[in-house]
């Protein structure tokens, strides 16, 4: 196509204007590169029972050369909080982490998810990254420990340093814990105060409690950027059923710094043994004041050397110069700890275990009473294991055991009169009486009487109060179904020391007589009469009137037995083995 001279000499213009004018405009901001910006997750994706809060922690990573502000914005369906809240400076070269927290609305069904989108920008530079969390049921129907979170109280560690390591446990589970035991080990942490066992009485389920271990840190912590901690659990479930748990915990650690370069020797951890009860029992359910029962110990060597010559001290020892922190070389000695509510049946308070390898358990059992003056509750009961080491150095761990005592109600269900004789179909009153045997006024509930070959009325009633020595009657009433043994069950609810739902029951057994068969006349039989004389006409009476004008018997002819008679072998006119009727008079 050919253009036309005019056309031509308008473009060129046009070209050159631009030519001339783009180089005075100001040039467009270059986008940075999404290089520089690197953000990560520990984790993408997580779940967890409705009501808990779930932790992501980002990584913020500026691969720049200069310090840069990153504004911390979110998306999200459910309640989102974040940790810098709002933005986050970061060095060039450098890290640092944004902690986003994820709460599970408590109406969450199992399956539910919702998707969180997290958006780290500063200008140009920006990074979007999303999150799923997701709602779910309890896994089984048990307890579950788990470890929430934990840190040092000092933030890093330096070497001989003191510090708590506070732990945050959470039952994750559907039932509660009762009778957890929190140990501590390490080789680079001394344990103190409690020997690096933590005793606790119970956790409810979908709630966290906070447990802190006091420890010191070795003297050789050179090149070393952390340390481990092994966090070992155990706890039973409400049916008695024992549970045990692991984690591995890692401190963080300041290097030695030393002001002179000069070798350093690698210092190699130090064996040491812990002895710990991992589990115990006592042989009579429920514990009441007085109550003398064997205390069944399963005790375990969690430390990596023997335990030599362990002795079990109940009660506590209060031996001050012993202890996991200062090993001393001596005896037991020291006396012992409080032993109000508990006290040793038939031995002392000690109790000789013996040697004990690491890693192996044994069994034990210690006869305790339970003092006739505890109240009901629950009770701390301190033991301590006193042996030596391998080198010879005393050592000693403490700890504690819960044990429950209750006050249960002493009663007694008898009759207060003789029932008398019971017939069957026939009502017969049941004089019922319940009679509180204890020292102190009990509290009982609705009493109810029940019979399975028999229908009982009025056999449901409220006890109330009833003081020391009291007694409540109930009149009910029973009507058998059948002779022979009745078994009537008296039950009587009532709620125990610790709110919880008990039944006393006790069977009262009574003899159902049979209906008594009615004596027979004579002459009568299944209540007819038979062998009765003839009906007597009126020539008879006539003939009986003549009698008697002349002498003879005029009576009525009563019907007499048929008596066998025997005649002899000889005389006599009968013949042997005849019966004869002979009349009387």
């Amino acid at each position: 196509m050919i253009m036309k001279p005019t056309l031509m000499r308008t473009l060129c213009t046009l070209a050159l204007a631009a030519a001339i004018l783009l180089p005075a405009l100001p040039a467009a901001a270059a986008p940075r590169m999404l290089d520089d910006l690197e953000v990560t997750a520990d984790a993408k994706s997580r779940s967890d029972s409705p009501g808990s809060l779930v932790t992501y922690i980002l990584t913020v990573k500026n691969n720049t050369g200069a310090s840069d502000t990153y504004n911390i914005t979110f998306a999200s369906d459910w309640a989102v909080t974040t940790n810098p809240s709002t933005a986050i400076t970061v060095e060039g070269g450098s890290e640092k982490l944004v902690y986003v927290y994820v709460t599970i609305p408590d109406n969450a069904g199992t399956g539910d998810s919702n998707q969180t989108t997290v958006t780290i920008a500063s200008g140009a530079a920006f990074a979007t990254i999303e999150l799923i969390t997701k709602a779910k049921g309890p896994t089984q129907n048990r307890p579950i420990i788990t470890i929430q979170s934990y840190a040092a109280n000092v933030g890093t560690v330096q070497a001989n340093q003191e510090f708590d390591l506070q732990v945050t446990l959470r039952n994750e589970g559907s039932e509660h814990a009762s009778n957890l035991l929190v140990s501590f080990q390490s080789s680079d942490f001394y344990m103190l105060d409690t020997g690096g066992v933590v005793a606790m009485s119970s956790l409810v389920a979908h709630n966290s409690s906070d447990v802190e271990q006091p420890m010191k840190a070795v003297s050789d912590l050179a090149d070393k950027e952390a340390a481990a901690v092994t966090v070992s659990i155990s706890y039973t479930g409400p049916d008695g059923a024992a549970y045990s748990e692991s984690f591995s915990l890692s401190v963080p650690l300041k290097p030695t710094v030393y002001a002179t370069v000069k070798p350093t020797v690698t210092g190699t951890p130090v064996p040491r043994p812990q002895v710990v009860v991992r589990a115990y029992r006592a042989s009579i359910e429920p514990l009441q004041p007085g109550t003398i029962f064997d205390l069944e110990l399963e005790i375990e060597n969690l430390g990596n050397a023997e335990a030599q010559g362990v002795t079990l001290v109940v009660g506590g020892s209060i031996n001050t110069g012993g202890g996991s922190e200062t090993p001393v070389v001596g005896g037991i000695g020291g006396g012992s700890g409080d032993l109000t509510n508990f006290a040793p049946v038939g031995t002392s308070n000690l109790f000789y275990v013996g040697d004990i390898a690491a890693g192996q358990q044994i069994r034990g059992t210690q006869q305790l009473i339970v003092n006739v003056n505890t109240q009901p509750g629950a009770y701390p009961l301190k033991l301590s294991f006193i042996y030596t080491d391998s080198r010879g150095n005393r050592l000693q761990d403490d700890q504690a055991i819960t044990l429950m005592v209750y006050s249960l109600p002493q009663i007694e269900i008898s009759f207060y009169r003789d029932p008398g004789m019971l017939l069957p179909g026939q009502p017969n009153i049941l004089p019922l009486q319940v009679t509180n045997l204890g020292r102190k006024t009990t509290v009982l509930g609705n009493m109810k009487v029940t019979a399975d070959a028999a229908m009982v009325n009025n056999g449901v009633t409220l006890v109330g109060a009833l003081d020391a020595g009291g007694y409540y009657t109930l009149d009910a009433e029973v009507i058998p179904d059948q002779a022979g043994p009745l078994d009537l069950t008296v039950a009587i609810g009532y709620t125990d020391d610790f709110n919880n739902p008990r039944t006393i029951e006790q069977v009262l057994t009574l003899d159902v007589m049979d209906v008594p068969t009615p004596e027979l006349f004579p002459g009568e039989q299944d209540g007819e009469f038979t062998n009765l004389p003839p009906q007597e006409t009126f020539w008879d009476k006539v003939a009986r009137f003549l009698k008697g004008l002349i002498g003879l018997d005029s009576g009525i002819q009563q019907p007499q037995p048929e008596v066998p008679f025997e005649g002899g072998d000889g005389g006599g006119g009968g013949g042997g083995g005849e019966v004869q009727v002979i009349p009387a008079g």
